[in-house]
């Protein structure tokens, strides 16, 4: 999806808001199938609304006041290997072909700009170390076993690969490496996300950024005072609230895909999924909202990028 920026970064920004606002507006409503997702994603319309028309009023104060990562881009934010359709030629391979464009947008450089995944090492048998100094072979490579000495030496590459991408960004000044080192991306770009689906994924995750906003405050705004219709004392209160329980029930759903052995979001392959289905069965049986600090997560009606278990 190509999504039109507005003339300026807080256009852009205040304009998501709107759009989620409008949406909310006019097509929100209690979750039609398990009501007990309610508890977790808040489902009260006029505080999704009143939130959001908070972080509109934070917004030009927390726009990088850097015009060279402000630019509208188009930017391919999941380039991993399986992305790249590659050509054998003599000398080196050639990429040929980008695939999986469909959630592409046009947005300010400093929201869009990642890291290339297939450049990414995120082995462990190698230190990556400092700097820009290529890695080396880890001092106990000589008594390795054979076929872990392979593996290591493949490592080397792969680190060593992501070491000189590293370097070659940052000796440029490239606009990615601009913007990863502006110190409060992560807090801008979290609340982006977070106010655009505040219906799907829940209102504490935007709440709980725009704690962390005000926090940070004097130094991400630059000294403008905090708009007034903020409520501080709100965001204090949730973040207590929301911190120990989601970290609970991220635990609890991260060891639960575990021992079902499924990817991302629920997916699994159609070999898998009828042996799958019968463990979920006997998962959800006994699992206790209460204790678990949510909603059992793989049913039907919970929200999910791909499909429902």
């Amino acid at each position: 999806m190509i999504c039109t920026p507005g003339p300026d970064a807080v256009s852009y920004f205040q304009g998501r808001i709107r759009i989620e606002q409008a949406w909310l507006s006019r097509y929100a409503k209690s979750h039609p199938h398990h009501p007990e997702f309610a508890s977790l994603c808040e489902k009260n319309v006029d505080k999704h609304l009143e939130t959001l028309e908070q972080l509109y009023a934070i917004v030009p104060h927390i726009i990088p006041r850097l015009p060279e990562i402000n630019i509208p881009i188009l930017w391919h934010k999941d380039l991993h290997d399986t992305n790249l359709m590659i050509q054998n030629a003599e000398g080196s391979p050639i990429i040929v072909d980008i695939l999986d464009w469909q959630f592409m947008s046009v947005g300010p450089a400093f929201t869009q700009t990642v890291g290339a995944e297939f450049l990414k090492y995120t082995g462990s048998a190698i230190d990556m170390g400092p700097g820009s100094t290529l890695p080396n072979l880890p001092d106990n490579f000589d008594s390795l076993p054979d076929a872990e000495k392979a593996t290591v030496r493949l490592e080397l590459v792969y680190a060593s690969r992501h070491k000189l991408y590293a370097t070659l960004v940052q000796r440029r000044k490239t606009l990615h490496y601009v913007s990863q080192i502006y110190p409060f991306t992560h807090y801008i770009v979290m609340a982006l996300l977070s106010a655009s689906r505040t219906w799907y994924k829940g209102l504490h995750q935007l709440r709980e950024i725009m704690y962390q906003i005000v926090e940070v405050w004097p130094e991400i705004a630059s000294g403008a005072p905090l708009p007034d219709c903020v409520d501080v004392a709100s965001l204090q209160r949730d973040h207590l609230e929301f911190s120990v329980r989601s970290d609970q029930y991220e635990e609890n759903v991260a060891s639960l895909s575990a021992r079902l052995q499924i990817e991302q979001d629920g997916w699994i392959s159609s070999e898998r999924y009828e042996e799958v289905m019968k463990m979920n069965r006997k998962e959800k049986q006994e699992w206790d909202s209460e204790q678990m600090g949510g909603p059992y997560p793989f049913q039907d009606g919970a929200p999910s990028w791909f499909v429902d278990l």
